[in-house]
């Protein structure tokens, strides 16, 4: 039997061999609303009231256990200059303002079109409407799309602040005809802002586009676990 001191009390996956600090501190504070609950595989697992009271704690050690090494080895950024973030959007606007007008150019517009417009052979395919397009269902239908249209290791506090710049300098209302045949609610989160992660971990580890596409989808998890 595995020893109970390298397992997690409540989910009994392995722990990271060496926890950080936020992790320990975060596991005293769980055990104090838990109570003892031994299992034959596990004599040193808890019970919580429910298991939402832990979902943090187990995020943390399976992402400091499985990510993090990765994280170190790939030179990600631990603490991303966010104070910096927004002025380096607003710094990409050239480059955004050129690429709104050849959406055609960028893939991730080519891929939402696709994902969008049902394939001309489908007997009976019709569009989807704008509602349909807009539900969540549809724009976060696979882990795979949300992934690459993350901010990485920027977490979602990145995002939002990629999010602001973007909407502060592509307001709602100007110049839609470039986004046809997708509405400004899909094109800002699936096309300019994916294409803007790109170039900004390109700029923080000297990468290739491609390189970076790679980054950002690896480093998903690290940046919502660590910048939830």
């Amino acid at each position: 039997a595995a020893d109970p001191a390298t397992l997690c009390p409540f989910c009994d996956e392995q722990l990271p061999a060496s926890p950080s600090t936020e992790l320990l501190q975060l596991r005293t504070r769980m055990e104090a609303i838990s109570t003892p609950d031994p299992l034959p595989e596990n004599s040193g697992h808890r019970r919580p009231a429910s298991i939402v009271q832990v979902q943090g704690y187990c995020e943390q050690h399976r992402m400091e256990r499985n990510v993090l090494p990765l994280a170190v080895a790939e030179n990600w950024p631990f603490q991303p200059a966010f104070d910096a973030l927004f002025d380096r959007v607003i710094a990409l606007g050239p480059l955004l303002t050129a690429l709104r007008e050849e959406l055609e150019n960028s893939s991730f517009f080519r891929e939402s079109k696709a994902h969008y417009t049902p394939a001309p052979s489908l007997p009976g395919a019709q569009p989807m409407s704008m509602t349909q397009m807009l539900s969540v269902g549809h724009q976060y239908s696979s882990s795979e799309r949300l992934r690459a249209q993350s901010a990485g290791y920027y977490g979602e506090i990145g995002y939002q602040i990629i999010m602001v710049a973007l909407r502060f300098m592509f307001p709602d209302g100007s110049d839609l005809e470039l986004y046809e045949p997708l509405p400004y609610n899909v094109v800002l989160p699936e096309v300019l802002l994916p294409e803007t992660v790109v170039r900004l971990v390109q700029e923080d580890l000297k990468i290739t586009p491609r390189a970076a596409k790679l980054v950002i989808n690896d480093s998903y998890t690290f940046g919502v676990t660590r910048h939830p």
